[in-house]
């Protein structure tokens, strides 16, 4: 897969091995197919960089102020799925 143009500096900047920060944020971003609201409502718990994964709403508010319920959250991951099973075919 490549990487989209508006990420290409972090990947550079990852490989450098210059920024820690940028390897997680460029590592969050190819596992969940450079969505960041992806990266945000990532349930993989057993990665070991879930805990420092960049995009982390502190409150679970979004930019609304409005508080996601647990069927919202399920609907939105639903369909960031069903995306990246239709970019797999492409």
């Amino acid at each position: 897969m490549d990487i989209p143009k508006n990420y290409q500096r972090l990947f550079a900047q990852a490989k450098k091995g210059k920024s820690k920060s940028a390897a997680i944020k460029a590592k969050c971003l190819d596992c969940s197919c450079f969505q960041k609201t992806e990266v945000t409502l990532c349930t993989v718990k057993t990665c070991s960089l879930w805990e420092y994964r960049p995009y982390q709403i502190k409150t679970e508010k979004i930019k609304s102020g409005r508080v996601l319920s647990d069927e919202e959250k399920n609907k939105i991951k639903e369909r960031f799925k069903l995306a990246r099973e239709k970019k797999k075919e492409l």
